[in-house]
């Protein structure tokens, strides 16, 4: 599944406001599907960042907020070309 490019803006948006929010909020949508990209098809999570979540620091938290809206950029490049397994081979 390809990433929107408003949920792009959206993810960026959110990322920014978690920076600075206090406790920093997940970004879960309520979609908790995993694609074959690797990432949650809502919050382009790791299995393992989802899970981890409620146990990460703040810092922690901001730095995979970072990275969010990258991975769904990059989700819905390789899904435009058709090579979803180049972004898994960029996964953390």
């Amino acid at each position: 599944m390809s990433a929107d490019p408003k949920l792009i803006a959206d993810l960026r948006r959110r990322a920014l406001a978690a920076q600075y929010a206090k406790p920093v909020a997940s970004p879960c949508r309520d979609v908790c599907r995993m694609g074959q990209h690797g990432y949650c098809e809502g919050c382009f999570r790791t299995i393992d960042e989802i899970a981890g979540w409620a146990n990460r620091s703040e810092d922690d938290k901001r730095a995979i907020w970072q990275t969010l809206p990258q991975r769904a950029a990059a989700a819905d490049a390789a899904d435009a070309a058709g090579t979803s397994d180049t972004v898994r081979a960029g996964r953390p």
